[in-house]
C-alpha cells in the first residue's frame, strides 16, 4: 500500500516540477564539487528518508531526483540510479526495515542498537559503493 501511495506522489513532484527544483537546488549546492561527492551526498538523502520510508518507496521517491540531477550535470544516470538503489538498500540504522524488525523483539534490541550498529555499516556501504559505482558504471 505505501508503495502504490508513493508511486502517484512521485508523478505528482515530476509534474508540479518539484524534482526539477530539487535537482536545481542539489546542483546549485554542489555543483562544484565534484561528481563523487555529489553521489556521495545522494546517497546520505537516500539513507536519511530511509529511516523512516520502507526502501521499495524509498527508491520510488528519489530515482526522479537522481535522474534529473544527471540530466542537469550532463551525466550518464546510470551511477545517479544505481546509488539510490543501493542506499534505499542501507536501511542499518533503523528496525523500520522489515529484516530488522524480525529480529528486534527476538534480540530484544533497543533503538540506540541499530543506530551504534548500523552508523558504520552505512559508512562502509557508502564509501565503497561510491568508490565502486562510477567506476562499474562511469559517467
Amino acid at each position: 500500500m505505501l508503495i502504490a501511495g508513493m508511486l502517484p506522489f512521485g508523478i505528482a513532484l515530476e509534474r508540479t516540477g518539484g524534482i526539477d527544483l530539487a535537482a536545481t537546488a542539489l546542483v546549485a549546492l554542489l555543483g562544484d564539487a565534484g561528481p563523487y561527492l555529489i553521489l556521495a551526498t545522494l546517497y546520505l538523502i537516500t539513507v536519511l528518508i530511509g529511516l523512516f520510508v520502507v526502501a521499495a518507496a524509498n527508491a520510488v521517491l528519489v530515482i526522479p531526483v537522481a535522474l534529473a540531477l544527471a540530466a542537469e550535470l550532463g551525466a550518464s544516470p546510470y551511477p545517479f540510479a544505481i546509488i539510490v538503489a543501493l542506499a534505499a538498500s542501507s536501511a542499518f540504522m533503523t528496525p523500520i526495515a522489515p529484516p530488522n524488525a524480525m529480529v528486534a523483539t527476538a534480540g530484544n534490541y533497543r533503538f540506540g542498537d541499530y543506530l551504534r550498529v548500523g552508523l558504520p555499516f552505512v559508512v562502509i556501504a557508502m564509501t565503497v559503493s561510491v568508490a565502486l559505482v562510477p567506476w562499474l558504471f562511469p559517467f
